[in-house]
């Protein structure tokens, strides 16, 4: 960033020193009434450039709020999207497993269990991470300025991380278990 600024702020200095050296060879040279012609136009000159300079920066200021809001805005939504789902699947693990367990245990096959962690027709499905990874990125962070929202959403994580390795390992032996015969099917 400070070398891109160079490459700017360089080249300008030149220039502007190289005006400066036109401005002063041509008083020298031509005499006052170089400076009667030339001054008017330059402070109209010098004064819309600062007009047009200082109503960008205003208007790209305003675009820049602007677009951290929508990007908060969208990580909020998605982050609720997000939670609502993750209930949803939770919800339906627990009704699933208030049915009768020997009707689900009966049930059981293999081919149900490598079809999508589907059990007698119960559906097992992994918690989703995607927008709660996505708040915890650094650049994210910035935007969101609450502190106590940041380390419950890497609490929360941290914990459906949790529960899907425990779930995917207590499905790896159940499979296990199922080849070897030790699970009714």
């Amino acid at each position: 960033m400070k070398e891109d600024w160079k490459r700017f702020y360089i080249p300008m200095v030149v220039l502007l020193a190289s005006l400066i050296a036109v401005a002063c060879w041509s008083y020298w040279r031509y005499g006052a009434s170089f400076w009667e012609n030339f001054y008017a136009p330059f402070l109209a000159t010098a004064f819309g450039v600062a007009f047009t300079v200082l109503f960008t920066v205003a208007i790209w200021r305003y675009q820049q709020r602007a677009q951290k809001s929508r990007q908060l805005q969208q990580l909020l939504e998605d982050l609720r999207l997000e939670l609502d789902e993750n209930s949803k699947r939770l919800e339906h693990i627990d009704d699933e497993f208030e049915k009768d367990e020997d009707k689900n245990q009966n049930m059981v096959s293999v081919s149900m269990l490598m079809r999508g962690y589907s059990i007698g027709g119960v559906s097992f499905r992994f918690l989703r991470t995607v927008a709660m990874e996505q708040i915890l990125k650094p650049e994210n962070l910035v935007l969101i300025k609450d502190f106590t929202l940041e380390e419950n959403v890497e609490w929360l994580s941290w914990r459906c991380k949790q529960f899907n390795a425990v779930l995917s390992q207590a499905l790896k032996e159940l499979e296990t278990e199922l080849e070897s015969g030790k699970v009714r099917q």
